[in-house]
């Protein structure tokens, strides 16, 4: 698992940091990569799985999942 948070980072310094080396396995062992402040990341890959966290109005959590792309990542979460 890679965790990125991006909070802090301006988009170009996020462009120097290389970051689809994770995703795309090029110097580094693929995984899972979690990115927290993804909005701020200018370049994504073509798949992926958006996971929006919020709160239902009696203040419980609620994750909400989206793919992106071509890739149907609910297959894949079915064998977890």
């Amino acid at each position: 698992l890679y965790h990125l948070d991006l909070y802090r980072l301006e988009p170009s310094e996020i462009v120097d940091l290389n970051l689809e080396q994770y995703w795309e396995g090029i110097e580094v062992e693929p995984g899972i990569v979690a990115i927290e402040w993804a909005d701020r990341l200018p370049y994504k890959p073509e798949s992926y799985l958006q996971i929006e966290l919020s709160y239902t109005e009696k203040g419980d959590r609620l994750a909400t999942l989206f793919n992106v792309g071509q890739e149907d990542f609910n297959l894949n979460l079915d064998q977890i």
